[in-house]
């Protein structure tokens, strides 16, 4: 009940909920996707419990600012990124429609005072199978595309994801399982789940990879190697050539 630290917010030990302004992260509505999210990220490993995720020395500061009582506004994303740069992030990982933001100026200034702040900003390139999606206008944020993960589809463009000339990556999002628990019959285990929303912290985590192994990297300098350490996919996406960005990541040239 005391704000010790003295930023505003009272008690947000594990994050903030930009909603209903408490420290309450949890989502009644949705409580797969977030939790799905995090567990791309940081899983642990080596605990004998399923797969690891990513990149599990990372830590991830859960920030809520969707819910029944209210939707996303830019103002609320900028108050949301300013708290996340206040304390200490340096990637933001987002999967949402920022298609409606392109022209929106005080969203446009909170990603430049993000970038003034060398902290990185992901966002999901979107689940339409659209060629172009307003969103790639803007440049301040790396936009991630889904490609399959089974040898059935393996780099191959997932058949939902958005594509275009200003995507700026791919990560695989087809399927991913993560920390979801799911009843299949009679047995308990990890839900997959598909999507561009499920890419983005794959390609998030690697870039997190990339800064633990270069702490003195700027954040172009880790946009750099993520792109520039992808592998081109071309070969399996012929009619979607130029339109996937630099390829599909590849966390271990990106690390090495």
């Amino acid at each position: 009940g005391i704000d010790d630290d003295q930023n505003g917010y009272i008690d947000d030990v594990y994050g903030w909920d930009f909603i209903d302004q408490d420290n309450n992260v949890d989502s009644t509505e949705d409580p797969t996707h977030g939790t799905h999210v995090s567990g791309i990220i940081t899983g642990v490993s080596n605990n004998l419990y399923g797969g690891s995720g990513i990149a599990p020395g990372l830590k991830v500061m859960p920030l809520r600012w969707y819910g029944s009582s209210g939707n996303w506004t830019s103002a609320i994303i900028a108050e949301t990124y300013h708290y996340a740069v206040a304390n200490g992030a340096k990637i933001i990982s987002t999967s949402y429609g920022i298609d409606f933001l392109v022209e929106d100026k005080l969203y446009r200034d909170t990603l430049l005072y993000v970038k003034e702040n060398d902290v990185l900003v992901f966002n999901s390139a979107g689940n339409g199978d659209f060629e172009n999606p307003e969103r790639q206008k803007i440049e301040d944020v790396i936009l991630v595309c889904s490609v399959g993960s089974k040898r059935s589809n393996v780099d191959k463009k997932s058949k939902f994801s958005n594509y275009g000339t200003g995507i700026d990556i791919c990560a695989p999002g087809d399927p991913i399982f993560s920390t979801v628990q799911i009843k299949y019959g009679t047995v308990d285990r990890y839900a997959d789940l598909s999507g561009t929303s499920m890419a983005t912290p794959v390609a998030a985590a690697v870039a997190g990879l990339i800064w633990s192994v270069n702490p003195n990297f700027s954040a172009t300098d880790v946009r750099l190697k993520l792109l520039q350490t992808a592998d081109n996919i071309d070969n399996k996406n012929q009619s979607y050539k130029g339109m996937l960005g630099a390829g599909r990541i590849n966390a271990f040239s990106a690390v090495k």
